[in-house]
């Protein structure tokens, strides 16, 4: 009985990711754009991946798993190779702060492959204590232990802690409920200082969660399309402090610490909210079900993998490891190995529709790609080419270079803003606002409104120009540059009370960062300030 109901858990888990499957299927159709073709194609290649697996692993579930393993390891020595290179100075760092990253473009990531392994390796060796190469892996995963404060990434370590405490717990109940003041103790010092180490970073993913949450739960049934995290999240963070300012610019009104910690990611940092944001609630949760089955099958029948799984999906609470390739195929590869724990004989048959699901898969993935690789390659001319042009103000060039770029990069936020902002520095404000709208739609920048602002003003637009710097305020409410623009548009009007009102404002706001470009947009309004107190003390003179 307990066989027939492991089975059929397992097909189960089958089952629902291929409904995962479906839904981001039917939710691109709803809303198809390039961006939209590459999510689909990460979704699938999961989807692709994990029945390979499930394929093979059901017909030699042992031989699979150690090659597999063989797999993992040799990965994890060249990225433990290349961290001590940057430690060392030996070799580059691909991030611009010069974190230790591997082969990554971010610490985050790579701290979640190294606590992977490591976690795999830990259970592998108490797992197979009497054999010889149990040493080399304790040793492998001691190594990456070191290595993994220097990479500076808590949702790494965090993942690692989780998935060891519960392998420890799983096997030796007894010793850790004898030291589990202890632990508790020494999880509580660890979480307190990553938490104070970077404490404004972790306030900040802390807000992301919550208008992440509430955009969750006021979506549409299917989400708002697939790629479309950043533009839902900078609507929703627009709603939250326009509504608590009740549509004022009293930003006292608001809670200080919020207003300060909010900014306009591109990532999600919370890969199940993102799924739920973009294909909705019920694919979040059918997502989260795979996971969980998955994990359930590992754990009754002690499989080393379920750890590596539980390390991955806790990091995943806090990342974005699902935007890179290599994460596209290892967590799909932990998934079927999990669930793939006992070798099925029973149902040979079911290797045809495993065939079939694989070979759908990889087919729409087949399509799917040359619209990544046009995609890929015009985003690489862009920034070796026209954006270097647009850095260095050769604007006749960067139109021209936009032009033929406009098709395959027409949801590219970064390029959209360049472009837009280009048009509008060349006087074209009609067109450089239809592509600035295009950008303010998909991305969480409130850079783009502010641009449409100056179009606004430019075309003497008064009113829609004071709405659109508010909508920038309000999306990002830590930043001095809209107000700056509101001060200079009362200015422009000659409207003497409101500039003075938002002259106040500047000179007394307290941004987010405070740098030399702060102080001179304070500079230019004081100027100006001073220039409206001397007319006014004149004109009180007898």
């Amino acid at each position: 009985m307990t066989r027939i109901i492991n089975i059929r858990l397992e097909r189960f888990a089958d089952v629902l990711l291929i409904l995962w499957g479906i839904i981001s299927l039917i939710v691109w159709f709803s809303n198809k754009s390039n961006i939209a073709d590459i999510e689909l194609l990460n979704r699938l290649l999961v989807v692709g991946v994990y029945f390979l697996f499930r394929l093979i692993l059901t017909n030699y579930l042992q031989r699979a798993s150690l090659v597999v393993l063989a797999i993992v390891v040799l990965l994890y020595l060249y990225e433990l190779t290349i961290g001590f290179l940057q430690i060392f100075g030996i070799m580059p760092t691909n991030d611009q702060y010069n974190l230790i990253v591997g082969t990554f473009n971010n610490p985050g990531p790579y701290g979640c492959f190294i606590a992977t392994c490591v976690v795999l390796f830990i259970v592998y060796y108490f797992q197979n204590k009497n054999t010889k190469i149990s040493i080399v892996f304790i040793i492998a995963s001691i190594i990456g232990v070191i290595l993994l404060p220097s990479i500076r990434s808590r949702s790494a370590i965090l993942s690692l802690l989780v998935a060891l405490f519960i392998f420890f717990y799983k096997n030796y109940k007894a010793k850790v409920k004898r030291y589990l003041p202890f632990i508790i103790v020494v999880l509580f010092i660890v979480g307190a200082a990553a938490y104070y180490y970077k404490k404004p970073s972790a306030q900040g993913r802390f807000f992301m969660s919550k208008i992440s949450v509430k955009a969750l739960f006021t979506n549409k049934l299917i989400g708002n399309g697939l790629g479309s995290f950043e533009g839902t999240y900078g609507n929703q963070q627009y709603y939250y402090f326009s509504n608590k300012m009740n549509h004022s610019l009293d930003y006292s009104l608001i809670n200080e610490t919020e207003r300060l910690v909010a900014d306009c990611p591109s990532e999600s940092f919370n890969d199940y909210l993102r799924i739920g944001i973009e294909s909705g609630l019920i694919s979040m949760i059918i997502y989260l079900t795979v996971i969980g089955c998955a994990i359930f099958i590992a754990l009754k029948t002690k499989c080393i993998w379920s750890y590596g799984l539980i390390t991955y999906s806790v990091f995943a609470l806090f990342s974005f490891p699902s935007r890179l390739l290599l994460f596209n195929i290892l967590f799909p590869m932990l998934l079927s190995l999990c669930v793939s724990c006992k070798k099925d004989n029973e149902y040979v048959k079911y290797n045809l529709f495993l065939l079939f699901i694989f070979i759908s898969s990889l087919f729409m993935v087949i399509s799917l790609y040359p619209s990544k690789l046009d995609f890929t390659k015009s985003k690489t001319t862009w920034t070796k080419k026209t954006n270097k042009q647009y850095l260095m103000g050769k604007y006749d060039r960067v139109i021209e270079g936009s032009d033929t770029l406009i098709n395959s990069l027409y949801s590219f936020p970064p390029f959209l803003f360049a472009y837009g902002r280009t048009l509008h520095l060349q006087g074209d404000y009609a067109k450089s606002d239809s592509l600035l709208w295009m950008g303010s739609q998909i991305s969480s920048d409130p850079m783009f409104w502010n641009v449409m602002g100056n179009n606004s003003l430019a075309l003497g637009r008064y009113r829609e120009a004071e709405e659109r710097y508010k909508h920038a305020f309000y999306m990002v409410p830590n930043r001095l540059y809209p107000l700056y623009l509101l001060a200079k548009l009362y200015h422009t009007e000659g409207d003497t009370v409101r500039f003075l009102d938002m002259a106040d404002k500047v000179e007394t706001f307290i941004p987010k960062i405070e740098s030399v470009n702060t102080e001179l947009l304070r500079s230019e309004i004081r100027e100006i300030k001073a220039g409206y107190e001397g007319t006014i003390k004149q004109e009180n003179e007898p």
